[in-house]
């Protein structure tokens, strides 16, 4: 079978790289032992063409002008590189590019589409930049597309909501078992791993409650914060740990990859994770697969982590972010069933099934068409 997967985001892209990029990552790799794949994604300074093993890279747009350039001239070009070559492939795979989710590709591609909605939340990115309508844009092409392979339950009913004649397959993100496999270690710092994004992720409201839990209760946090992100973003980042003054409490360690990635979470204490929030979330599953403690806000994005497994916080303030993270200093539950019971449930997830899904998934699809 040969397959074209469209995905703006890469492992090496500076502009993005995060779980969206991870995940085109393992399915591709799996998939590659018997398929023949091409990854179209977004161009970025020193990207190339390449090929490795049974998979083609090729890269579209403009990379050396920043994100918002990288981005737009992707998603532009997108529906032209779809009507060019998708004719040479048995299925399309699309991936949903922040900020505007949805493409003119279902306009253009030759070949069966499934849209994977890694990102779909383009009410939130309306917020965050005040005058663009995304929205709109999802409102008109939404039901150009027929099939969706979504992570969770609220993405499937959000879609079914605006195209009821979607044909929509719920499958989740998935893990390896290195972290699964570890035995975790009794670590003294709190983690955050993720992209570097304030608006998105939540880190003035983390910042925030470190302050006041080193100000108000005595008690010397210690966070790591580990993750990539836009030049501005980091460096509003670290204004704020400067205004703050809270150099000694707030270690920035940047991009964690591999094995590095894998001991930070082995060793902390616990992880939080406030994004205001997410299609899935792959640092969470993470520190369940590690049986650390998530701390994280009820948001919609995260229903799918039972609450008995994690710290859910009500309200998306420092007040009460920064009296979860306190007790939880005080006392984290690092009990062998309670650690048992997160990576159990993290076995739910490994990337061969997930594959498998994806795989029987297009196998329906090209039944149909």
């Amino acid at each position: 079978m040969k397959i074209l997967i469209f995905d703006y985001d890469d492992v090496d892209n500076p502009y993005a790289g995060g779980g969206q990029a991870m995940q085109t990552k393992h399915i591709s790799n799996i998939l590659s032992n018997k398929h023949e794949l091409t990854i179209i994604t977004g161009n970025y300074p020193r990207a190339k063409n390449i090929s490795l093993d049974n998979i083609n890279f090729q890269r579209i747009g403009i990379g050396s002008f920043g994100s918002v350039v990288s981005i737009l001239s992707y998603w532009i070009t997108l529906p032209l590189v779809g009507f060019l070559i998708s004719n040479k492939y048995d299925i399309v795979i699309e991936c949903f590019t922040a900020p505007f989710a949805v493409s003119f590709l279902p306009l253009t591609v030759r070949k069966p589409l499934i849209a994977l909605p890694t990102f779909f939340n383009t009410e939130k990115m309306s917020a965050k930049y005040k005058i663009i309508p995304f929205g709109i844009f999802e409102k008109l092409l939404i039901n150009r597309y027929k099939y969706f392979a979504v992570f969770t339950k609220e993405i499937k009913n959000k879609i079914k909501g605006i195209n009821k004649q979607a044909q929509v397959k719920i499958i989740p993100g998935g893990i390896d078992n290195t972290l699964i496999d570890k035995i975790p270690a009794k670590g003294d710092y709190i983690l955050f791993l993720g992209r570097i994004d304030i608006f998105n992720k939540g880190l003035d409201i983390l910042l925030e409650s470190i302050y006041k839990i080193k100000n108000e209760s005595g008690i010397k946090p210690n966070l790591v914060v580990a993750g990539n992100g836009k030049r501005k973003d980091v460096d509003e980042f670290l204004k704020i740990v400067k205004d703050l003054k809270l150099k000694n409490e707030v270690k920035y360690v940047g991009k964690v990859v591999g094995k590095k990635k894998i001991n930070l979470i082995n060793q902390c204490k616990f992880v939080v994770y406030p994004s205001s929030y997410e299609t899935f979330g792959y640092t969470p599953l993470e520190t369940l697969a590690a049986g650390k403690l998530l701390i994280c806000f009820d948001i919609r994005g995260l229903r799918w982590i039972p609450s008995n497994l994690c710290l859910k916080v009500k309200r998306k303030n420092p007040d009460v972010l920064a009296k979860a993270l306190k007790m939880s200093l005080n006392k984290v539950d690092l009990s062998d069933r309670k650690i048992r019971e997160r990576k159990e449930f993290a076995k739910n997830f490994s990337w061969i099934d997930v594959v498998n899904k994806y795989e029987r998934f297009i196998k329906y699809v090209l039944a149909f068409e």
